[in-house]
């Protein structure tokens, strides 16, 4: 029995040795051959997003944005048409930097990343772009204030938002010129207070009514005739401002806040051509005396339309030709091809109840009657339309009514109906006996050359108290219609003969093709 015991007992110590050595002993490490017994976790992604606008509030698409951590790139996206970035680096803390596809971007916009970081916390930032200021020049402009022109120094700005550094105490100022007609809001943001002041529009510029204004905004209407093909040409608008504080940064925003309203002066011109009997004419005044203006004070003034040749006629249809000064001053004013040369010329017209309709300009219609008015007395013959353009400028001018600041007539108040033939009158023939007696005959020539195109035919109207003969020299490649039968002239000259004391001879000389220069020959004796 104990020996049984005996070896109970030793099995069982040798049970609690063998677990002890479990327990204690090192365990044995298998074989890498260089390699982690474990593979390392990745670190962590994040999704981060930053979204880029103008200062109008607008997106903008295509912008580079770049996430750096300790000056290094992490990660970069293009804006999208929402203007919105998304970038997934590791997640950390990052700062903002944009790049530009076009170099002239990162030149014309200007940014602030100052307090942005994007974190895990924080994981999505805005960035306003500002327009960058330009240079400086120097305008020439009216300064409402003072009333007075004067010279000032201003900086270039455009449409968008600026943000600006001003000089305390002084005044800034900012020369704004619209690419596009419309309502424009000139306004700043700062917590500080600023004046800003309107100072009206530079000498160079179209006049318009000016806008004092000591505000925080500021509204001007721009209008079409206000935007030109070119910076100098376009209106410009001068305004200025103030810091009233110690803190001199602002954002200057310039706004289209709408179109600009209603105004004819928006409006194109109608601009008509030559109409009928508009063809360049001559006669040889070699039987006429000075010219006659017509007594726009006499009621008894009569001048008649004649449809046989498209001219307005003084006294009847068989009196003589009224003439309209064109290149020449009449007594009551300044020649009208140097109205048209210098002001806008025509005519507003509005419906009964003074909606508008239309205008009319005519400026170039006016220059095309001053090419082809006679060179030594600058007028033409009254057709209709001539008569209907110095009617419409007359009635939209105020020329002959006596309440208008225009009113020609200031020596008089006894202006009729006919005030319109302010600036015409006829050419009075000279009776034959002022040419001397048979016994002492006077010859009568008259030469002069004039130049015709294919598309104007010239007419020459001759009325004489004599026997005529009209030569015309020069004249191949002519047709000439005389009393309307047409001749080819042979061997380049051509006679027509005045038969009859008082008989009229109406010649029609037409360039068959291109530019010719004929020359003329009247010869009678008494």
């Amino acid at each position: 029995m104990k020996r049984r015991a005996y070896m109970l007992l030793a099995l069982l110590l040798a049970l609690v040795c063998l677990a002890t050595s479990c327990t204690t002993a090192p365990p044995e490490e298998a074989p890498t051959n260089g390699l982690p017994s474990e593979t390392a976790a990745p670190p962590a992604r994040a999704t981060y997003t930053v979204r880029v606008v103008y200062a109008n509030g607008t997106a903008a698409e295509g912008v580079i944005v770049q996430a750096l951590q300790n000056g290094e790139i992490a990660a970069m996206a293009s804006t999208n048409a929402e203007g919105i970035a998304t970038l997934r680096p590791d997640a950390g803390t990052y700062t903002v930097a944009l790049d530009f596809p076009l170099a002239a971007d990162a030149e014309k916009y200007r940014y602030s990343t100052e307090g942005i970081l994007l974190t895990p916390e924080t994981p999505a930032a805005e960035l306003v772009l500002y327009n960058s200021i330009g240079e400086e020049e120097s305008v020439i402009a009216y300064s409402v204030s003072s009333g007075h022109v004067q010279t000032m120094s201003a900086y270039t700005v455009a449409e968008g938002g600026v943000a600006v550094q001003l000089s305390a105490n002084e005044r800034t100022y900012f020369v704004f010129r619209p690419t596009r007609p419309g309502t424009y809001r000139i306004r700043f943001e700062s917590e500080a207070r600023f004046e800003l002041g309107y100072y009206g529009i530079p000498i160079n510029g179209s006049r318009e009514t000016l806008l004092p204004v000591s505000n925080k905004s500021i509204e001007l209407i721009v209008r079409k005739a206000n935007i030109g093909d070119t910076a100098e040409s376009t209106t410009a608008y001068l305004f200025g401002l103030a810091p009233k504080s110690s803190i001199t940064e602002c954002i200057l925003f310039i706004e289209r806040v709408g179109e600009a309203p209603f105004d004819p002066v928006d409006e194109p011109w109608r601009v008509p051509g030559p109409g009928p009997h508009s063809s360049p004419y001559a006669f040889l005044n070699w039987r006429f005396a000075d010219f006659v203006n017509l007594d726009v004070t006499d009621p008894d003034l009569r001048v008649v339309y004649s449809e046989r040749d498209g001219y307005y006629h003084f006294g009847s249809e068989q009196g003589p030709i009224v003439f309209v000064r064109i290149t020449s001053d009449s007594p009551y004013l300044t020649a009208l091809s140097k109205v048209a040369e210098n002001v806008q010329f025509g005519r507003y017209f509005y419906d009964e109840a003074g909606n508008f309709l239309y205008k009319e300009s005519y400026n170039e219609l006016m220059l095309y009657y001053a090419s082809i008015a006679d060179q030594t007395t600058g007028v033409c013959p009254l057709n209709e339309q001539l008569a209907y353009v110095i009617q419409s400028m007359g009635e939209a001018w105020g020329w002959w009514d006596a309440s208008s600041g225009r009113y020609l007539f200031s020596d008089t108040n006894e202006v009729t109906r006919h005030a319109w033939l302010f600036a015409c009158g006829y050419y009075q023939t000279v009776q034959p006996d002022a040419y001397g007696t048979a016994a002492n005959p006077i010859n009568v020539n008259a030469t002069g050359t004039v130049r015709l195109r294919a598309d104007q035919p010239l007419t020459l109207r001759v009325r004489t108290g004599e026997a005529t003969t009209v030569q015309i020299l020069k004249a191949e490649n002519l047709l000439v219609t005389c009393n309307g039968v047409t001749y080819r002239p042979q061997n380049g000259e051509i006679l027509f003969s005045v038969a009859a004391d008082g008989a009229e001879l109406v010649l029609t000389l037409n360039a068959a093709e291109g530019v010719q220069d004929v020359t003329l020959a009247l010869m009678g004796k008494k």
